[in-house]
């Protein structure tokens, strides 16, 4: 009853808004249309258009393809002035007509040229111009990232480009950038678009799209949105990074092509890199198409050591023995990977008439990775037996030796494939009906992920050798062991095979209303989302019929490197990847094949979300120089579950299902004021949401002991938490912006208020004999609030003497402080007296700083920059000690570029040239839990463009 009533309000708002349309007298008023593009035809994002009507000021602000409309402009002569920061500013007179909509051709605005000395300096960095202007007129707290821009730097994929904007934290993967996370919230609560709607996710358990799934050299613009408003998505407590893909803008063709070759010292191969675009306008301009794509295989190799800590954990306060850590086990790996990626993206779109516009766009992106892991295993470590005169200790654990590969059918033979595939496709429309601006869309977006491994371990168990454990220097703890021939004591220990499918699909129907009246607009629209995702991942215990149970039986290679990152580290033989590859695990005369269910359980499932939406929104425009807006959204979620429990007595899955139906209301209301047409202050206010990723609420249980010590009474139950409530999150923006002549100054202060914050809770009973039985579960535990400080610098250095004038400098640096409350005392060592109630909030950096400093001269161009953030907590133990943390990084990369004519340039670009190892860590940095290097990288290519 309550979303009927809902729904009938928003339908009669809208009527109502149609209705004073036709109530204005629009016999004589009329409409004025256009493109805004530069000297080489390319479109200008954020241009100003306005004219003045008695003391009133109307206009309005092109888009990303530079096309802008002015409605309900009175008929007769008129004079319209198009304004662009670092370019000249033009005046042209329209004769508007009633009831017509008036098109301007193709509106060329040219740079603006500055005189200094003998020299004259003209403004290349057209990119960065184009992110100000989009930047400076939009109604959102924005940072925009052109493609102009992105190739100023060695990125490689979305997620190397977004490192460089203020506010936002990065983690890496296979030393390419992953995970995006805006303002210390997560990459969960960072909404990712293309072309303004959602990209479907391949992460295993959790709503974020993997950025290095798209390169970054087929992206026309990256617009990041910060500050919430009604007519966008609720789902932005973060933030929301929109992806914008090409159009054609010009009836001439236009073509880009660009290679490279790029290499790693650690493989010492060449990997290669290939982009091409081609557009044009057609049919008198009428049809436009766009193409664009990429293809680029890379190899390289990490090199990786891991340690285990524990602790003791007394409950004693003052007891010396409390808190104290002692070691678990060390692991040393190598991975061996190809990385195979590519992208198709189309744009067609075509206009019937002056005020009526059809397009589709299409986005495809493929990733493969082909990766092979070598690992040596140290663990079960003992009690202390002795002690060395050096403080060693000898102890008594297990050694193994694994390798993972994949069938020898993949290509390349014996990999583990790792597949990945994303599709994105819209139908939009846009369209005049007299005074109402009115957008239609349909859109479907798919994503896969296939993978397919299998490994075999080999293991010297406990008591058949001593191990020399040295923790002296815990960043780099050590292990030796006194076996004398590891491959002639080993014996079979494990051999699996697994499989992880995801398919995560959203089909999406929305229509927008933009409606003007004097002095403002209003807005309505209305949407439905579904998605439904499936996770089916799936664990086989191999026994072998045939004797391969001893590891001297099998074919093995030592896969030791001379310039491995961990010099004084020795990896033990592991079984070769050819035989692991080769071996027929699906004959039954030679392997034995069974299921581990309890995985299933606990890693499965099914879920549908439906989402329905409404708004309405309003500005108003008090002066010429400032302006209100306000509105509130409307979001209902219904998702259905379906899910596992794991019957231990009958070793089965057997259904679970759940439903969960929730609403929610989330006003929001900015304002505007250009102090100066330079100078502007913005203040806003937004209530957002973040809901939980669907493995946290299926209704999954599984039951088991195997990941316990064999010795242990305790039984662990994992289980989904249907009563899980999403994160809400009230949020305050103020920022004011100089545009200074070729550059920037900014300043922005954030403040969120987050309400039912999630994390997994650990709790313990005691059952009637005695045993204890654990139940783990995601719940709500308490509240959290991020305050933080923005600042940006862009500025071209004319000022300078001489050749120095030619430099320009890029930076921001962001400064965050938030904490967490944790109220539920189900949390784990709630009740332990070292517990802290207040913890700082996962996944936020304190500080992340961006710098680059570029000359451009003539036909060359030289960019050095520097991309840094401190460490941050990624997960919370009962005690600090226990506090798991993503440690601190800094990357420095360097490009060259030189025009060697007109269409065709020449580039060099150096990646990673500090070696930034992946780190974790904890509780204090020297007691290192994962430490993993990548090399750098250099590359080598030449781009074509006409």
């Amino acid at each position: 009853m309550k979303t009927k009533i809902i729904k009938h309000v928003f339908f009669i708002a809208s009527l109502l808004l149609i209705l004073n349309i036709h109530a204005q007298d629009s016999s004589k008023k009329g409409n004025i249309s256009g493109v805004i593009v530069d000297d080489t035809s390319l479109p200008l994002p954020g241009a100003e258009i306005f004219l003045q009507i008695n003391n009133r000021i109307i206009g309005a602000t092109s888009d990303f393809d530079g096309k802008f409309i002015i409605t309900n402009v009175p008929s007769g002569e008129q004079t319209i002035t198009i304004s662009y920061l670092g370019f000249k500013e033009i005046k042209l007179n329209v004769t508007v007509v009633s009831g017509k909509t008036i098109e301007i051709p193709s509106v060329l605005l040219k740079p603006e040229a500055e005189s200094l000395g003998t020299v004259v300096v003209q403004t290349r960095s057209q990119g960065q111009v184009r992110a100000l202007n989009v930047q400076k007129n939009s109604e959102n707290i924005v940072n925009v990232i052109s493609l102009e821009q992105a190739s100023k730097f060695p990125d490689s994929n979305i997620g190397d480009a977004l490192k460089r904007v203020s506010g936002l934290t990065i983690k890496t993967d296979q030393g390419e950038a992953r995970e995006v996370s805006v303002r210390g919230l997560g990459s969960a609560a960072t909404t990712m678009l293309i072309n303004g709607d959602r990209i479907s996710s391949t992460s295993f358990n959790s709503r974020s799209v993997e950025a290095d799934l798209i390169p970054a050299d087929v992206i026309q613009n990256i617009e990041v949105t910060k500050s919430a408003s009604a007519d966008l998505d609720g789902e932005a407590t973060g933030g929301v990074v929109n992806l914008i893909t090409r159009n054609a803008y010009s009836k001439e063709l236009k073509l880009s092509v660009s290679t490279d070759y790029n290499y790693t010292p650690t493989w010492n191969d060449i990997n290669y890199n290939t982009a091409v675009g081609v557009s044009k306008k057609m049919l008198d301009g009428k049809l436009g198409i766009a193409l664009n794509g990429s293809s680029s295989s890379r190899s390289f190799k990490s090199d990786n050591i891991e340690a285990d800590w524990d602790w003791l954990d007394t409950g004693v306060i003052g007891d010396p023995t409390d808190d104290t850590r002692f070691f678990n086990e060390l692991q040393i790996r190598q991975y061996w990977v190809i990385r195979d990626r590519k992208n198709l993206n189309l744009g067609v779109d075509y206009e019937f008439s002056k005020n009526s516009l059809i397009g589709i766009k299409t986005s495809l992106s493929y990733r493969n990775d082909f990766e092979n892991r070598y690992r040596t295993r140290y663990s079960s470590i003992d009690v202390p037996k002795s002690f060395t005169p050096e403080g060693i200790v000898v102890s008594e654990g297990s050694i193994t030796t694994y390798t993972r590969a994949g069938s020898s059918e993949g290509k390349p033979n014996n990999y583990r494939l790792d597949k990945k595939n994303v599709i994105n496709t819209k139908l939009y429309g846009e369209h005049l009906l007299g005074k109402i601006e009115t957008d239609w869309s349909f859109t479907y977006s798919k994503s896969k992920k296939r993978r397919k491994r299998r490994e075999i371990a080999y293991r010297v168990a406990e008591g058949e050798a001593d191990l020399f454990v040295d923790t002296r220097n815990p960043n780099r703890p050590k292990i030796t062991t006194n076996l004398a021939n590891f491959n002639e004591e080993a014996v079979l220990s494990s051999f699996t095979r697994n499989t992880q499918n995801i398919d995560d699909s959203n089909i999406k129907g929305a229509i927008k209303f933009k409606i003007p009246f004097k002095n403002g607009y209003l807005k309505s629209g209305f949407q439905y989302r579904k998605n439904e995702r499936i996770e089916d991942n799936r664990t086989f215990d191999i026994s072998p019929i045939v004797n391969i149970d001893d590891f001297i039986q099998i074919p093995s290679e030592n896969y030791r490197r001379s310039d491995f990152a961990f010099s004084n580290y020795q990896m033990l033989d592991a079984p070769d990847r050819a035989f692991v590859g080769g071996l027929n695990i699906f004959d039954d005369t030679l392997f034995t094949i069974v299921e581990n269910l309890e995985n299933h359980a606990e890693t499965s499932y099914t879920s549908v979300e439906k989402v329905s939406a409404g708004y309405l929104q309003a500005k108003y425009n008090l002066t010429n120089d400032i302006s209100i807006r306000g509105g509130v959204r409307w979001e209902r979620t219904n998702s259905g579950y379906k899910a596992f429990i794991f019957d231990q007595l009958n070793q089965s899955d057997i259904d679970n299902r759940l439903n969960v139906v929730y609403d929610n209301y989330l006003p929001s209301a900015d304002l505007k004021y250009n102090i100066t047409r330079r100078l502007i202050t913005r203040l806003a206010y937004s209530k957002t949401i973040n809901r939980p990723s669907y493995s946290r609420i299926a209704p999954r249980i599984r039951f088991g002991s195997s990941d316990i010590d064999d010795d242990s009474d305790i039984g662990r139950l994992t289980v989904g938490n249907p009563n899980l409530r999403p994160r809400t999150s009230d949020n305050y923006d103020f920022s004011i912006e100089y545009y200074i002549p070729k550059g920037l100054i900014s300043v922005g202060l954030f403040y969120k208020d987050l309400n039912n914050f999630y994390s997994r809770v650990n709790r313990n009973y005691t059952l009637a004999n005695g045993d204890i039985l654990q139940i783990r579960k995601t719940e709500n535990v308490g509240d959290a609030t991020i305050k933080g400080m923005e600042f940006a610098f862009q500025k071209n250095l004319d000022f300078l003497p001489s050749f120095l004038r030619n430099l320009n400098f890029y930076g921001n640096a962001t400064i965050i402080d938030a904490g967490l409350i944790i109220t539920n005392s189900n949390f784990s060592g709630f009740n332990s007296p070292n517990f802290r109630n207040k913890r700082n909030l996962t996944d936020t950096a304190d500080f992340t700083y961006n710098a680059s400093l570029s000359y451009e001269y003539k036909n060359f161009t030289l960019t050095g920059s520097i991309n840094g953030t401190s460490a941050y907590i990624l997960g919370y133990g009962p005690t600090p000690i226990q506090d798991e943390y993503y440690d601190k990084q800094t990357f420095l990369d360097f490009n060259a570029s030189y025009d060697i004519l007109k269409d065709l340039k020449i580039y060099f670009e150096a990646k990673n040239l500090t070696n930034q190892p992946l780190r974790y860590y904890i509780g204090e940095s020297q007691y290192m839990i994962q430490e993993e290097y990548y090399d750098s990288q250099f590359v080598l290519g030449l781009k074509y463009k006409i």
